[in-house]
């Protein structure tokens, strides 16, 4: 009874420590692999919601951003990077995050501004955006051309915020 508990332990111990460990080298085996693609001697440096981020491929820890936290990830060949400067010496991998698309909902201004918002196609107000799930959300525009906004809807707003949710599959 107790060798058949001990082993119950250990293979449940196992299946914890790969599922924990399978998150945190995500994006670690990512820029492996686009090293390996891309046939790059170095490692690309590291750009989070606009931050540069420093990390060390031998190091698991230094990478921990959990792979249902990105929103979009992209890689910049060193020749289009070239506002990044010397750090983009083997290009960029620029990641953003969902919650930074969360932020541009929630972003703070200085003086009142009148809001307009678009769920999916269909003008909605703000107590339907206030009720949407975040994980949902899979873009998120800001629109501030007075002309564009007049042309997208009838009301008198000097912003229009424009998400688009995720469609579940069916």
């Amino acid at each position: 009874m107790k060798r058949c508990i001990i082993i119950l332990i250990f293979i449940l111990s196992n299946a914890i420590y790969s599922q924990n460990n399978s998150e945190e080298t995500y994006m670690l085996k990512f820029i492996d692999s686009l090293k390996s693609k891309k046939l790059l001697n170095g490692n690309p440096a590291l750009v989070i919601d606009g931050c540069q981020r420093d990390y060390d491929l031998k190091n698991k820890n230094s990478l921990s951003i959990r792979k249902e936290n990105i929103y979009s990830i992209n890689y910049i060949k060193k020749e289009d990077a070239k506002i990044y400067g010397s750090i983009a010496e083997y290009g960029i991998i620029s990641i953003s995050t969902r919650l930074s698309q969360i932020k541009k909902l929630e972003r703070a201004s200085i003086h009142y501004v009148e809001r307009g918002y678009i769920l999916d196609n269909k003008i909605v107000n703000k107590t339907v955006i206030d009720k949407l799930d975040r994980k949902k959300i899979d873009s998120v525009n800001i629109i501030t051309d007075l002309e564009v906004i007049k042309n997208r809807t009838a009301g008198s707003f000097d912003e229009l915020i424009v998400i688009t949710t995720r469609k579940l599959k069916e």
